[in-house]
């Protein structure tokens, strides 16, 4: 586990010490991290997240899940750390406790759009098309564009995909721009009607 925190400064250096000290004892490592580390609960929950951010990326979800869980007893209002531990529920198919991790992060900071998509993704695996749709539907309020959240929303109804947005098509040179009334081509004569006459020199 030592080489899952990069000791940038001097907190996180002792918190490494700690880990590097700890790591025989397993999924400890991260109770012993806190329990020693400097006593800054904020520095030693965000060294926490890295581990477990690492951790997530190598797939090794179990790691993960116990350095979100120590995060969120340090830091229980930082939503991230909800998100984050939501998300190590999620990797190992526990539903009910993504769902009630990723709640939380979206009532800490509603306008979290990973955290709604996720709580979406939670619910639908879960069974729960109406609360699937309900936090896809906040992804679309907070994202218009977003195209996933109507797509997951047209799976769960049974309807087909909705188009992806189109790109906008290039104006040709010389082209009136969008909106604008064409100008009007000049009238040439009148066909059978005689030549105006020069004007006298």
């Amino acid at each position: 586990m030592r080489a899952y925190l990069a000791a940038d400064d001097t907190a996180k250096a002792k918190l490494a010490l700690v880990v590097a000290k700890a790591a025989p004892a397993g999924g400890d490592a991260f109770v012993a991290a806190v329990r020693l580390g400097d006593g800054d609960r904020t520095k030693t929950a965000d060294a926490l997240l890295r581990v477990g951010q690492v951790a997530l990326r190598e797939r090794r979800s179990d790691d993960a899940l116990g350095a979100f869980q120590e995060a969120v007893v340090l830091a229980p209002k930082a939503g991230n750390a909800h998100l984050l531990l939501g998300s190590a529920y999620y990797n190992l198919k526990d539903y009910p406790r993504a769902i009630q991790e990723l709640g939380e992060a979206t009532r800490i900071e509603p306008r979290t759009i990973g955290a709604w998509k996720l709580l979406g993704h939670s619910h639908s695996q879960a069974g729960d098309k109406a609360q699937a749709v309900a936090a896809y539907r906040k992804v679309m309020e907070l994202a218009p564009n977003d195209p996933d959240a109507p797509a997951a929303i047209a799976r769960l109804e049974g309807r087909p995909p909705p188009p992806p947005p189109s790109a906008p098509i290039p104006a040709q040179p010389g082209a009136a721009p969008p909106g604008s009334t064409p100008a009007r081509p000049m009238p040439g004569p009148i066909p059978g009607t005689p030549a105006r006459p020069a004007p006298p020199r």
